[in-house]
């Protein structure tokens, strides 16, 4: 085999072996979905350092809405009414245990976690909304009632509107917890509270406005090793509550390039209730995209209204924005295999360009025969 058809045939088997080695890189991209989470109803607060040595008691206890008798089957307090008014109501504690339970009582405000789902103030904190309309009862001067075990013990309290409050819907809670002091290793005197909340529902007469916007929303595209394989894409946004009506809603994430839809996009988790101005951080990544140079990507937000509540048309908000996918590996790759390529054929034509000039001799017959110098 001629020298020069050898060496082509060995730069042919590294470029082949270059781009096997190249493909053979893969990077693996794990789906990830939001997971929301929304406070429950009864909640704990208060954790020992170090583990605890003390312990509060196990015990079951409840509140409802209710008559002046006994609960009454209401799922919740729900209310609507003129600014200025006040509503007068009970509410039972039912206490399941065999002991008798020293119950604290208190209204604390509604609010909205990061990702959409309803929960409620600390006892400790400073009432801005609608749980300092609540004037709840006391005992002898005081809000913890002493309920004996496998009894119910139904209370009254006030609800009282400011005549400058705002119309809409403005959302409280009634709480019930039990106080319990636990010591840990490195802390003493931690107080423990276990406790329960009954939702609190006002519409304030007025213009419902029911409003959702799709804010801040960003995507962004990460590659693979592989020139061939596909990326991922991490889509972030806000869901915002612009109305002043509380409100679900149903989440779309579509992610589109050139050739139509891509990735395998992630069914989203609703939205179960969002106050007046509060909003829902998300964050979702969307594996198996590939890398189409311009991709864009589309949050869609439907509103529902909560259960018992009437609201106003319910419109629909989106949001799109466009980025860009290059396939780095893929351009890189070309890069390299048009490098080898040009640098074989500059140095096929040198070897061309500096191989000796074939010789002539005359033959014995007194012809000519030309003679490769390399064959002599």
């Amino acid at each position: 085999m001629p020298r020069a058809r050898s060496r082509r045939l060995q730069w042919v088997a590294a470029l082949v072996c270059l781009f096997s080695a190249l493909v053979g890189v893969t990077s693996a991209a794990a789906a990830s979905t939001p997971s929301p989470s929304s406070p429950a109803s009864g909640t704990s607060t208060g954790a020992a350092a170090g583990g605890a040595s003390k312990k509060p008691p196990t015990v079951t206890f409840g509140i409802g809405p209710a008559n002046t008798k006994a609960l009454d089957g209401r799922p919740s307090f729900s209310y609507a009414s003129a600014p200025g008014a006040e509503i007068s109501d009970h509410f039972a504690i039912v206490n399941i245990s065999t002991q008798t339970l020293d119950l604290i009582v208190y209204g604390v405000d509604a609010v909205s976690s990061a990702t959409g789902g309803l929960g409620y103030a600390a006892r400790s904190a400073a009432k801005k909304a609608a749980g300092g309309w609540l004037a709840m009862p006391e005992h002898n001067g005081s809000d913890v009632f002493a309920v004996r075990g496998g009894s119910t013990l139904v209370l009254p309290f006030q609800l009282r509107i400011p005549a400058n409050a705002s119309p809409g819907d403005h959302t409280a809670g009634i709480a019930v917890g039990l106080l319990a002091d636990v010591q840990g290793k490195n802390t003493k005197n931690l107080t423990f509270e276990q406790r329960v909340v009954a939702k609190v529902y006002v519409r304030v007469s007025g213009t419902p406005v029911a409003k959702l916007e799709v804010q801040h929303l960003h995507a962004s595209y990460s590659g693979s090793l592989n020139p061939i394989g596909s990326g991922s894409v991490t889509v972030s946004y806000v869901v915002h509550n612009a109305g002043n009506v509380d409100l679900g809603a149903h989440l779309k994430l579509s992610v589109s390039g050139l050739f139509g839809g891509a990735g395998s996009v992630p069914k989203l988790a609703d939205i179960p209730d969002l106050l007046p101005g509060a909003s829902a951080k998300f964050s979702i990544k969307v594996p198996d995209v590939l890398p189409t140079f311009m991709l864009s990507g589309t949050v869609k937000v439907t509103p529902t209204a909560l259960a018992g509540s009437v609201d106003p048309k319910l419109a629909s908000a989106s949001a799109s924005t466009h980025f860009w996918a290059v396939p780095w590996a893929l351009l890189v790759l070309i890069v390299v295999l048009a490098a080898l390529a040009y640098g074989l054929r500059r140095y096929s034509r040198h070897r061309q360009a500096t191989r000796p000039a074939p010789t002539h001799r005359r033959g014995r017959d007194g012809g000519t025969a030309s003679v490769n110098p390399s064959e002599a």
